[in-house]
């Protein structure tokens, strides 16, 4: 079934309604700008709200994009070529009408990224701000139990670690972990990933205090809570499993065994620190054991041949320029490896990319309280 070209008429009219858009957007962009360096919340806080309406239009017209051709595709089935012509029609217009929505939600992501990278002042003021205005609305946010992870509390003591420069603690660590493995419950670009949470890397990745052999109960099965409810995904050829690791409670890094291509990664954004390659060479050895564990004991009616795996610490990667800001980067790469198996690839949305090397990451303290949703 060929796409026709829009009549003539139809075609000027969206011509039209985009030029009418794009200079609209312009002075949008003008205004976005001025509302984040105001330093005011409310304005900042209106702006960000329009960012997420935007994102729910590029997903509703991605979305009706492909019901569009659907339907078309049903009516040529059945033989009405002329009625399948039309909607296709239809839809080559509202594709390049809904193109001006997605440019206008991906101008703002790079007004907020630049504004982030720029204005630490700003930042810092606006992330101060919106900590105390939640300390002032309730004592402590309750985030409720998923399948995967039990309930956390996030207290007003925990709210404070995201202040700028102070050191995010397992309680935030774990909350994060716990929603990021409702928004990649479903596979992204063909990627599926499992995120573990800090309490289990410190019992089997690092420092390890507990044997390999404990994940399973006298039967072989797994008695681990997140690891029953994650084996559905672990079952995929493709599956990421990624925890955040914590040295000696001093620094977060993160680590991942890619199945897809054999791979076990390190993702440390103080690259470069001797003192941290026994510790990256101890969470890979405990990385094999710990998928030896689930292989045999989640695929123990196949023959599993032990698996040879690649060792990689990625060192091509944004790095922290101070010594309070580790944490931040491990849920920022944790957000990007579910999206991908790098850092800072096209397939990470623009409002999570990272910068390449960065004295304070007031911004992106910020998008992870708003990624909280209290």
């Amino acid at each position: 079934m060929e796409n026709p070209t829009a009549s003539p008429s139809r075609q000027s009219e969206v011509d039209h309604w985009v030029d009418r858009m794009n200079s609209a957007s312009s002075q949008q962009a003008d205004r976005y700008w001025r509302n984040l360096i105001s330093e005011n919340l409310d304005l900042y806080m209106s702006t960000i709200t329009e960012r997420y309406n935007f994102r729910e239009l590029e997903s509703m017209a991605k979305h009706l994009s492909n019901e569009f051709y659907d339907l078309a595709k049903l009516f040529d089935i059945h033989g009405d070529q002329t009625i399948a012509a039309v909607i296709i029609e239809q839809r080559s217009l509202y594709c390049r009408a809904s193109l001006v929505f997605l440019a206008m939600c991906q101008s703002l992501d790079r007004s907020i990224n630049s504004w982030r990278s720029t204005h630490s002042q700003s930042t810092c003021i606006l992330l101060s701000a919106k900590l105390s205005a939640l300390k002032a609305k309730d004592k402590q946010y309750a985030i409720p139990r998923t399948a995967w992870n039990d309930d956390h509390i996030i207290s007003h003591d925990d709210l404070d670690r995201l202040e700028p420069m102070k050191w995010l603690n397992s309680v935030l660590m774990d909350v994060f972990v716990s929603k990021l493995n409702v928004k990649f419950a479903l596979p992204v670009y063909d990627q599926r990933v499992a995120f573990l949470d800090s309490t289990f890397t410190l019992h089997h990745i690092l420092p390890a205090t507990k044997s390999h052999d404990t994940l399973k109960n006298p039967a072989g099965s797994i008695r681990s809570k997140p690891l029953k409810a994650l084996q559905h995904r672990f079952k995929d050829k493709g599956i990421t499993l990624i925890f955040p690791l914590n040295v000696n409670n001093t620094h977060w890094l993160v680590g991942a065994i890619f199945r897809a291509s054999s791979t076990i990664g390190i993702f440390d954004s103080l690259i470069g620190e001797s003192s941290n390659q026994a510790y990256h060479k101890l969470a890979y050895e405990n990385m094999k054991k710990v998928w030896k564990v689930l292989a045999e004991a989640w695929f123990k009616d196949l023959h599993v041949p032990d698996q040879e795996w690649k060792f990689v610490v990625h060192t091509k990667i944004p790095k922290q320029g101070n010594v309070s800001d580790c944490g931040v980067f491990a849920i920022m790469y944790m957000i990007h490896l579910g999206y991908s198996s790098q850092i800072n690839q096209e397939q990470v949305p623009l409002a999570y990319r990272l910068p390449v090397h960065s004295e304070n990451l007031a911004g992106m303290r910020l998008l992870l309280l708003e990624e909280l949703g209290l």
